[in-house]
């Protein structure tokens, strides 16, 4: 195995968890997958959360976790 480089040691904090590592990116692209599924659906709850595969229920919380207005995204 070779030797990772300094930019490769600089990106990897071993102090932190991998799922500290990962979770900002897992959340930015959460919230701009749902960005994109609200604004092909012109904000509709429904339809958005059957194109991205959770309910309902769930798609709100995660409009209200991200602040995502749903209104915002309405033609």
């Amino acid at each position: 195995m070779t030797e990772p480089n300094d930019r490769e040691r600089k990106l990897i904090d071993t102090g932190q968890t991998l799922e500290q590592h990962i979770a900002p990116a897992v959340e930015q692209l959460e919230r701009e997958y749902l960005e994109e599924v609200l604004r092909e659906n012109e904000g509709r709850i429904v339809e958005s959360a059957e194109q991205a595969g959770v309910s309902r229920r769930t798609l709100l919380r995660k409009l209200k976790t991200y602040h995502i207005d749903k209104a915002d995204f309405k033609s």
